[in-house]
């Protein structure tokens, strides 16, 4: 099995209020971000008596599509569609979107609120690409037919309607095939962990780990070149000779 221990603090900041991070952040996303998404709200579900039955990849081969799909056996057999959405700070290009890993429970519920203000207007998403969400789309064939399907967004964004503690809450739709959708926010999931003082979680990632598998086959760091000064950006000026470009 694939398990990685997060480092809650970290993934906090760099989410939320590492503004240096912006140039590698699509790329960091790209890599694990909708798999943690999955990952953390089947940890909170465990931790709410709703225990995962089963956890699924997108059955859907082509049209709209979703990033996957949980089913619960308790208290009622449902089978949640999900759409993960990892973004983050840096995707408003503006310091004010910040919010630090210390900042207070006021400033954490205002936040929410203004947050949540940005996504959510008359019982849809603002966000055409979130509002598939609240299509129904072809479950698993495995699963029956008749089961109760309900959808939930995966967000990173610390959102809450009241500005409040809870990282999971539901709120009525229009314009949708359902009546009512939940909400889990990654961020107010681990900053309460972080206020219970817990530190680090153990989450199980077999796709990040397979792609970091593959980057270490494909790179590995090695002592500086003995020609290294000779270089320019670290790469040797003989390569900006003509017929040589630079990228």
């Amino acid at each position: 099995m694939s398990f990685f221990e997060l480092n809650i603090t970290e993934v906090v900041r760099f989410y939320d209020e590492d503004v240096e991070a912006r140039t590698h952040s699509n790329s960091i996303k790209t890599l694990a971000g909708e798999e943690l998404g999955l990952a953390l709200l089947k940890q909170h579900l465990t931790e709410t008596a709703r225990a995962p039955a089963q956890v699924y990849s997108t059955p859907a081969t082509k049209g709209a599509r979703l990033d996957g799909w949980i089913k619960v056996a308790q208290p009622k057999p449902v089978l949640f569609q999900i759409e993960v959405k990892s973004w983050s700070m840096h995707g408003y290009g503006s310091a004010k979107s910040q919010l630090s890993v210390d900042a207070s429970d006021t400033q954490v519920s205002e936040y929410k609120k203004l947050a949540w203000s940005r996504y959510w207007k008359d019982g849809e998403f603002t966000a055409p690409n979130l509002q598939k969400v609240l299509r129904r789309m072809n479950h698993p064939k495995s699963e029956c037919k008749l089961i109760l399907i309900e959808p939930i967004a995966c967000l990173w964004a610390a959102v809450h309607p009241n500005g409040l503690e809870s990282p999971f809450f539901t709120v009525p739709t229009t314009n949708s095939d359902f009546t009512e959708m939940h909400v889990f926010s990654m961020s107010a999931y681990l900053r309460n962990l972080l206020n219970s003082k817990t530190r680090t979680i153990k989450l199980e990632l077999p796709k990040t780990a397979k792609r970091i598998e593959y980057l270490n086959k494909l790179l590995s760091k090695c002592e500086v070149p003995d020609n290294y000064s000779k270089q320019t950006d670290g790469i040797d000026s003989a390569s900006l000779q003509p017929g040589h470009t630079k990228y």
